[in-house]
């Protein structure tokens, strides 16, 4: 597996363990704790070039896709599953299991720990 996806992979598994630790606090920037998946479902985007990006897609019903723009089209696209248990999110898909820790989520951000670089993605929600 390349760099590129090993980043997006460990920032799909990030984004989808904060929406399940984030959703049960009150705020706009909780740092853990809660249980419900609200907080991270939805669509969310990061930029890491010129006219390159990522979207991270979660949905309520356990289900999402991490898909990548770059180059003029989309370069990867990933479906997956997931779980949330203690502040970490386990995305299951073409036969792998990835933990991402989720480091902050607001109603507009979601920040994810990045396995295995350990460097902070923040994803922007749209």
């Amino acid at each position: 597996m390349n760099k590129k996806t090993m980043k997006w992979l460990g920032a799909l598994a990030l984004m989808v363990m904060c929406m399940f630790t984030f959703s049960a606090c009150g705020g706009d920037d909780d740092n853990g704790g809660g249980s419900s998946t609200s907080a991270l479902v939805g669509t969310w985007r990061m930029d890491f070039g010129t006219s390159s990006y990522s979207l991270l897609i979660v949905n309520q019903n356990g289900t999402g896709q991490y898909k990548e723009f770059d180059k003029g089209s989309w370069e990867f696209d990933f479906s997956f599953t997931y779980t949330y248990n203690d502040g970490v999110i386990y995305a299951n898909g073409n036969g792998k299991t990835l933990k991402i820790e989720v480091l902050s989520v607001s109603n507009t951000m979601l920040v994810l720990n990045d396995f295995p670089d350990k460097g902070a993605n923040t994803f922007i929600k749209q």
